[in-house]
């Protein structure tokens, strides 16, 4: 399982995990309300991007590192949490951190 080979990279990149987790749960609050947040865009236009792409992976233990739900085969991380953080990226530069030009 990729998950006890990616730790190291889990622990470093905590805080945005943790972060990506409660815009998660933020949104899915907003959407009930029909209210759109930022980071819900970023995510469908991210969620846009990842579709097409030949390094989705789907509940695939060896190439996610939680294998449930969709995954970036080349970094391991869940589409879910990474594509709504305004500092994550794609590892082959498909899109970029997010910078706000307000």
């Amino acid at each position: 399982m990729r998950l006890f080979k990616e730790l190291k990279n889990i622990w470093y990149n905590k805080k945005i995990i943790f972060e990506s987790f409660l815009y998660t749960i933020r949104d899915y609050v907003y959407e009930l309300f029909g209210i759109q947040t930022k980071s819900y865009l970023i995510y469908k236009w991210r969620k846009s991007i990842c579709d097409n792409c030949s390094f989705k992976a789907k509940d695939d233990a060896e190439k996610c590192v939680i294998p449930k739900g969709e995954c970036c085969s080349l970094c391991g991380c869940m589409l879910k949490l990474k594509l709504r953080h305004k500092d994550s990226y794609c590892p082959i530069g498909k899109w970029s951190t997010y910078a706000n030009s307000d």
